[in-house]
């Protein structure tokens, strides 16, 4: 690839200094294109060739990739009662609190409203609780839009504003996700019981 760079930048340079002059001898544009093509597919091909990037993502691992993958926090000076401590912190300030009624919380605003950091809130939700940051506040929204859904005072687009959704189609996905039925069947459900 570097021998095919600097090929192509002296040609390049040729084209554009001798054109007019040596144009009988092959020496065209076109020719620093071809070049160019050359060049961008085999960067291309290098780049797809590599291993182990992209073998995890293909799911084939040749022969001669060892298994080097270390778990994703095993440098992380936390333990597993700070996970714990982290964990009931987070339970309590997301769910006792409401916190997810705010529709633009994320893990910063989380970080500063519960005083812990943002990389401890990620492994302990990851490692400990094993979701993520978004499965966990659209956990406690589901919970809360259930309530209300089965309170059978509120159109679903309601309920879903109410709860933190900033859209409907966010709202019906989390919850399909989270109790396996449509908000709307979960409604209907409630009125039948």
């Amino acid at each position: 690839v570097s021998v095919l760079i600097i090929v192509s930048w002296v040609y390049a340079l040729a084209v554009l200094v001798f054109e007019d002059q040596y144009a009988d001898y092959g020496l065209s544009e076109t020719g620093t294109l071809f070049l160019l093509l050359t060049l961008v597919w085999s960067i291309a091909a290098n780049g797809l060739n590599q291993q182990p990037g992209f073998a995890d993502v293909m799911g084939d691992k040749p022969d001669n990739v060892s298994e080097i993958a270390q778990p994703k926090y095993q440098r992380s000076a936390l333990q597993t009662s700070d996970l714990e401590r982290i964990a009931s912190k987070l339970k309590a300030h997301v769910f006792d609190e409401k916190l997810y009624l705010e529709a633009n919380l994320n893990l910063f605003k989380l970080a500063k409203m519960t005083g812990v950091s943002t990389q401890n809130i990620s492994q302990t939700l990851s490692q400990f609780l094993e979701t993520t940051f978004f499965d966990f506040v659209n956990q406690a929204r589901i919970e809360e839009a259930k309530n209300l859904l089965k309170e059978n005072k509120k159109t679903v687009l309601e309920v879903s504003e109410l709860v933190g959704f900033n859209a409907r189609s966010s709202f019906y996905k989390a919850f399909k996700k989270e109790t396996g039925m449509t908000p709307s069947e979960f409604k209907k459900q409630g009125k039948s019981k």
